[in-house]
Formats: structure tokens, C-alpha cells, sequence
């Protein structure tokens, strides 16, 4: 047996021939059979303590027939039942231990708990009612016996208790907002209104009192009682932000989205109300704005960060609001300014990090990249994506020793998250293409599809890489028109398709997947560009080709092989 549990079964059995009641003859000893009474229980105790609850049933059972009137075999029989979810059977034992010593505590209270079990909710009523009247000061049976009332449809009654427990104790909020919710129940809202008005008077000086009436109010569309509470609020605490934002709603009723944030203005500017409550109020609207592209809510939106801007300086979550707006409203460099400044004041928000490598990756900004993810390794040691993202800066820069060795360190990390792998998977194959170990992107493009063989990413990574370097372009064909089948209308994968054909000298079908391309946010790609200026070339068309050449130099890196095209205005592969 394990040492533990031997310690346990000592320390019960001495506490229960301590107990147990001493039934002596005239010598004062006890009577054999009580001492082997003992020992029976002792034994049954020690099989329940041990899991085997059929054992000890069958020990308790045996007790009980030696002597009908062993209460502590009784309750412990109905423990068994209780935890096998024999419900009948527990209630029958709990009966029979709550008649045997009707003065337990205990035993009548898990009497009531059998009785709900088996919906019996009268009869636990029953017993807490009783147990009241035997201990009027114990507020926690009053709660039960309302408990039971209301379980059992008797929310008049259940309230005739709380109303008993309040006489005796006072107007309190536990109680109030019982019997609030009890009038609501039976639909008497003007008492409902009542409680909550009772409370906020016994307690002028709590606001939150006030709050849930307020609310209340709100809940009965009775907006003047409610706007008036909102007012009281006010009256008490100068600075409750919450009874602010609720008066500006009230006061605008039914107003669009652009008017309710104009009228949040004078609210923002008010230093004493809570920062985080001003973003709590704005934050749902730039959800919308963002899924809606709604630039005109966008707008109104960045007006009142600016205000937050400088009536709270210096706080990262204010600077991190912005740069969100900033980027929704298309201005992506100054976004990318407000997230550095955010993570200087305050690094320990990853999410802010994320929008920071994104960003920079978006403008093409490698070097900003490369110096971001170094410095979050510090603090995230454990974040796939600072290793990923800073793979990719390093990548994009032609710098491959580095940039391999992040991307695979990412790989390893991703550990059981297939997405993340294939993800990661993805670029280090196209990342081994460009750093010309072809073995090795083979081997990561055909790991990732056998993890997802259907992947559109995949399947135009691997394209794209075959074409890139001119092999295998019936098994990139096939492969890219999978992907697109999967993916339609999406602007890189039908880039990737242009690269094919442009790659097995199909020129003319190359040009209208680009032209797709273009229509589908080629504009800002600069691998598209350039491929797209190759195919110009090929086409006799050397100007627009540079002039495309050219826009790819403007967001992309600065290849020394993309500068040699534009220079000598001819195309080098």
C-alpha cells in the first residue's frame, strides 16, 4: 500500500475511536461486538478511501444489518451511491442516516442535496425551512431554502424568505439582486425597479448601485430614467467614465456611426476620464471600419486617437491605436512609426510586434525588419514568428546564410501546428531556391505536401520555385493550375501562373495572367513587377518594360540584377 495513503487510514482510524460514540458496560470497557463493529467500519472506510466502492458498500451494507440504527454506515452507503450516480439509492440511505440523527447538520443538508438529485425540490425545501427555524442566524440556509422555492416554481414564497433574511440583516446587494431577479422572473418590473432604487438609497455613495439601475432602466427602454441615473452618477464621481459614454449614447439616439463618434469628442478630451475606457468605446468601430474598408469611419476614428495622442501622451496603447488607423487609412509609413514607438514604451504586448514585422515586410522595408525581429528575440525567444519574419528579412536582402538559419530555426519550433509548418515550410523552400540548394528546396516543398497536398501556397511555392529555375515546367503547370483551381482570382498565384508560361515561352497566355495579376494586387509586388517587365522585354516593348522594372525597384530590394536591367535597359535572367 502506499505510504501516504497508510498514514491517512491511521490518522482517520485514531480520529474515529476517538469520536465514535463510547457505548461501555458497567466496567467500562466496550462490548466486544462494538469493538468489532468498529473494525468493520473501519475496514469499509478503508476500500472506499481505495477506490473500491463495491467492497466497501458491500462492508457498510453488512454494518448496517447488525445494527439498523448505525447513522455513520448509513450516510456513508449513501456517498457511495451519491458517486456512482445511483440517485435512488443514495436518497434512500440519506433518509434513513437524516431519521436515525435528525439533529445532524450534515446529514439533513445532504438529504437536501439527494432530494435535488432526483428533483425532489419541495422536499429539500422542506428541510431547509426546518433547518431556519432551528438556526435563524445562519444566513447560507436561508439562501437554500429560496433556492429550492424558486427550483421548485415557488418564487412568492422564495421571496417571503429573502424579505425574512433582510428584516433580520439589512437591505444588502446580494440579497437585492436576488429578489431583483425574482420580480423580473414573474414579470414585475416596477418591484424590480424598487429593489434596485432601495439599494442605491441604503448606499448613496456606491455608484455601482446606481450603475445597475441604470442599466435596469436601459434593459426597459425607458432612456430618461436611465440618462438621469447616468446624470446622479456624475453628481457623485466627476470622473465615471462609464456614466460619460452611456449619457453620450442616450443623447444621440439612432445617430450614424460618424455623428456618435463627433460626439465623443469633448468626452476624449477630458484628461480624468479612463484611457482604456475611450479605446473600449472606439474599438468595435475600427473592427468595422477594418472588415468594411469604410474609410470615412476610418477618418473620424483617427481624429479622436489623435486627441487621445495628446491628452495622454507617451502610452503605448494610444501609439499602437494609431498605427492601426494609420494603416487602415493607407498611410502604412507613418503607421509603421506610431507601432516602433509603441514597442519602445512598452514591449510586452507580441500582438504589436506582429503588426510591426507585417508592416515592414508589406513596404519592403528588409533592413527595419531584420532590426525588429533581432531586438524581439530578446524578449520572445519562443515566438515562431520572430524567427520566421526575420528569415524572410534576411532572405529578401540576398542574405542566405542568415536568413536560412532563422527560417529553419522557425521550421523546428513550429512543433504540432501543421498551418504554422506549412507557412514556414513554404517560404524556406522558395528561400533554398533562391540561395540556389535545389536539393533542398525539392525535399521541403514535397515534405509540405505531403502535410497538405491540396495547399494553394504550397503548391505555387513549388511552382514558382520549378519555374525559376526552368525545370520540371509541365509538373509547375500542373501544379500552379491546381492552386489556382483552389484559390481563384487570387493576384500571386496568378502571378506564379504568368511565370510559367513565361518560362516555357507561352507568351501570349503569360501576358493575360499577369494582366489578371495586376487587376488582383500585382501593383504592389515587386517580384510581379519585375517578372512582368521580363515579359514586356520579350514582347519588343523595352520601354514600358523598364518603366515596370523600375516600379519594382521602387518597392522591392535593390537587386544588383534588377539596377543592371534598368541600367542597360536590357533583360538579364
Amino acid at each position: 500500500m502506499n505510504l501516504s495513503i497508510k498514514h491517512f487510514l491511521l490518522f482517520f482510524t485514531s480520529c474515529f475511536l476517538f469520536y465514535l460514540p463510547v457505548q461501555a458496560q458497567e466496567d467500562g470497557r466496550l462490548s466486544e461486538k462494538k469493538i468489532k463493529e468498529q473494525e468493520l467500519f473501519i475496514e469499509a472506510n478503508k476500500f472506499r478511501l481505495l477506490g473500491n466502492l463495491d467492497k466497501a458498500s458491500e462492508l457498510f451494507q453488512e454494518l448496517l444489518k447488525k445494527d439498523r440504527q448505525n447513522d455513520a454506515a448509513a450516510y456513508e452507503l449513501a456517498r457511495i451511491y451519491t458517486d456512482q450516480n445511483n440517485n435512488r439509492e443514495a436518497l434512500n440511505y440519506a433518509k434513513q442516516a437524516a431519521a436515525i440523527a435528525p439533529d445532524n447538520l450534515w446529514y439533513q443538508r445532504f438529504l437536501a442535496d439527494n432530494y435535488q438529485r432526483n428533483n425532489l425540490f419541495h422536499e429539500a425545501a422542506l428541510i431547509y425551512e426546518q433547518l431556519v427555524a432551528k438556526a435563524p442566524s445562519d444566513e447560507y440556509n436561508y439562501f437554500k431554502w429560496a433556492y429550492y422555492l424558486v427550483q421548485d416554481g415557488q418564487n412568492e414564497k422564495a421571496l417571503e424568505v429573502y424579505n425574512q433574511l433582510e428584516n433580520r440583516n439589512g437591505i444588502n446587494e446580494e440579497l437585492s439582486r436576488r429578489k431583483h431577479s425574482l420580480y423580473l422572473g414573474i414579470g414585475d418590473t416596477k418591484s424590480a425597479e424598487k429593489e434596485l432604487v432601495r439599494l442605491s438609497e441604503a448606499f448613496p455613495g456606491n455608484t455601482d448601485f446606481l450603475h445597475l439601475l441604470a442599466g435596469f432602466y436601459r434593459q426597459m427602454n425607458n432612456s430618461p430614467a436611465a440618462l438621469a441615473t447616468f446624470k446622479k452618477i456624475l453628481e457623485i464621481d466627476p470622473n465615471d467614465s462609464k456614466a460619460y459614454f452611456a449619457i453620450s449614447s442616450l443623447e444621440t439616439p439612432g445617430s450614424d456611426d460618424d455623428a456618435f463618434l463627433h460626439s465623443l469628442e469633448p468626452i476624449f478630451q477630458n484628461p480624468q476620464v479612463d484611457l482604456d475606457d475611450k479605446i473600449m468605446q472606439i474599438l468595435p468601430y475600427a473592427q468595422k471600419a477594418a472588415a468594411t474598408d469604410d474609410q470615412a469611419l476610418a477618418n473620424e476614428l483617427l481624429q479622436l486617437a489623435s486627441i487621445l495622442d495628446r491628452i495622454h501622451p507617451g502610452q503605448a496603447k494610444v501609439c499602437a491605436l494609431n498605427g492601426d488607423l494609420l494603416n487602415l487609412t493607407g498611410q502604412p509609413a507613418k503607421a509603421l512609426e506610431r507601432y516602433r514607438q509603441a514597442v519602445e514604451l512598452d514591449g510586452s504586448v507580441f500582438s504589436v510586434w506582429e503588426q510591426l514585422f507585417r508592416l515592414s515586410m508589406e513596404m519592403a522595408d528588409y533592413r527595419s525588419l531584420v532590426f525588429f525581429t533581432e531586438k524581439a528575440m530578446d524578449l520572445y525567444p519562443n515566438q515562431v514568428m520572430v524567427f520566421f519574419y526575420n528569415g524572410l528579412g534576411y532572405c529578401r536582402q540576398e542574405i542566405y546564410d542568415k536568413g536560412l538559419s532563422s527560417l529553419e530555426q522557425a521550421l523546428l519550433m513550429t512543433g504540432k501546428n501543421t498551418g504554422l509548418k506549412i507557412q514556414v515550410m513554404t517560404q524556406l523552400g522558395i528561400a533554398y531556391q533562391q540561395a540556389d540548394k535545389v536539393q533542398k528546396c525539392d525535399q521541403t516543398f514535397q515534405q509540405a505536401l505531403q502535410l497538405a497536398p491540396d495547399n494553394p501556397t504550397v503548391l505555387d511555392g513549388y511552382s514558382f520555385a520549378l519555374a525559376t529555375r526552368g525545370e520540371n515546367l509541365d509538373k509547375a503547370l500542373a501544379m500552379i493550375q491546381k492552386a489556382n483551381d483552389l484559390l481563384p482570382g487570387n493576384g500571386r498565384i496568378e502571378a506564379t501562373f504568368g511565370w510559367v508560361l513565361y518560362k516555357q515561352k507561352n507568351y501570349e497566355e503569360a501576358f493575360q495572367w499577369f494582366q489578371n495579376a495586376l487587376n488582383h494586387g500585382g501593383e504592389t509586388d515587386a517580384t510581379t513587377l519585375e517578372h512582368y517587365g521580363d515579359l514586356l522585354y520579350q514582347r519588343d516593348d523595352a520601354n514600358q518594360a523598364v518603366e515596370y522594372w523600375q516600379k519594382a525597384l521602387d518597392i522591392g530590394f535593390p537587386s544588383t540584377r534588377l539596377q543592371k536591367k534598368i541600367a542597360d535597359r536590357k533583360l538579364y535572367e
